[in-house]
């Protein structure tokens, strides 16, 4: 028994994103539905038409710092993620011995 349990979401599984700031650490659960599971890494990118598979928020929570033990629950998930892949992931990168490329 967990009576201080805040969230529990079983049928679906996902994982935790964390924004921490001076003021406040919030706690978002990321859930994702069993077909998205069940896909491989690229058609679940290329469903969702974004760097990453389809993905709802299950709860927001947020502890303030001036609020020793708070965990409350907020009205909107406010953890943002990217939805295009940044410029410097698609500089090409060098095998060992492979001089191929110029510099400069």
């Amino acid at each position: 028994r967990n009576s201080g349990l805040k969230y529990n979401e079983i049928l679906r599984k996902g994982f935790v994103a964390v924004k921490a700031t001076k003021g406040t650490h919030t706690a978002e659960y990321i859930l994702f539905d069993p077909e998205v599971l069940l896909s491989d890494y690229d058609a679940a990118r290329e469903a969702s038409g974004s760097i990453t598979a389809a993905f709802t928020c299950g709860v927001s929570l947020v502890t303030k710092a001036e609020d020793a033990g708070s965990l409350d629950p907020q009205d909107n998930c406010v953890i943002a993620f990217d939805t295009a892949r940044p410029i410097v992931w698609e500089l090409p990168v060098p095998l060992v011995g492979d001089w191929s490329f110029e510099i400069g």
